[in-house]
């Protein structure tokens, strides 16, 4: 899915963009590219994975945009979300960003923000089982509310080797 310069208008609502969503089933390899297009009402995912399968390497790109949430790599159950990306260029995001969020596994994955301002969070990896070698940079003078390399919510879950590179810009709150 490509948008370049376009206006997506919608009265009231949220809009769901996704590179691919699949009830019961991998969504892998899929990329999703907003350029200049104005998306402020829309949630934005790489690949969703409801139930089974895998949800890895997608791709989400936004260039001088705006979004409500997004999110390289996504699913509701006990689904592998793993080497996901998401890169932000003079972007505002008015909720929070994940590389990937899931409540399986949740590895590898990355968030690059350049510039622009995250009124939310931004987690490299956030899951209610383990989450690793998630990574998140932050240059060019972005402004961020939190960020988290890696943030497990499950009982027995750990976060490990999770990293967060500040080049410049600010945030609140900075956790590996």
């Amino acid at each position: 899915m490509i948008i370049d310069g376009g206006k997506l208008t919608i009265g009231e609502g949220t809009i769901y963009l996704y590179g691919a969503y699949s009830d019961d089933g991998p969504a892998n390899n899929n990329e999703v590219i907003i350029t200049g297009g104005d998306t402020a009402s829309c949630m934005v995912y790489g690949g969703y994975g409801k139930f089974n399968g895998s949800v890895n390497e997608n791709k989400v790109s936004i260039t001088d945009g705006r979004a409500a949430l997004v999110a390289g790599g996504r699913s509701e159950k006990y689904v592998y979300v793993n080497s996901n990306s998401v890169t932000l260029q003079n972007t505002t995001v008015t909720g929070d960003v994940y590389g990937g969020k899931g409540l399986y596994p949740v590895n590898s994955n990355q968030v690059l923000v350049k510039g622009g301002k995250i009124e939310g969070t931004v987690y490299g990896g956030y899951s209610g089982g383990n989450v690793s070698n998630n990574q998140i940079e932050i240059t060019e003078n972005a402004t961020i509310n939190n960020i988290y390399g890696g943030y497990s919510v499950g009982p027995k879950s750990t976060a490990n080797a999770n990293t967060v590179k500040v080049t410049s810009g600010t945030a609140k709150t900075v956790w590996g």
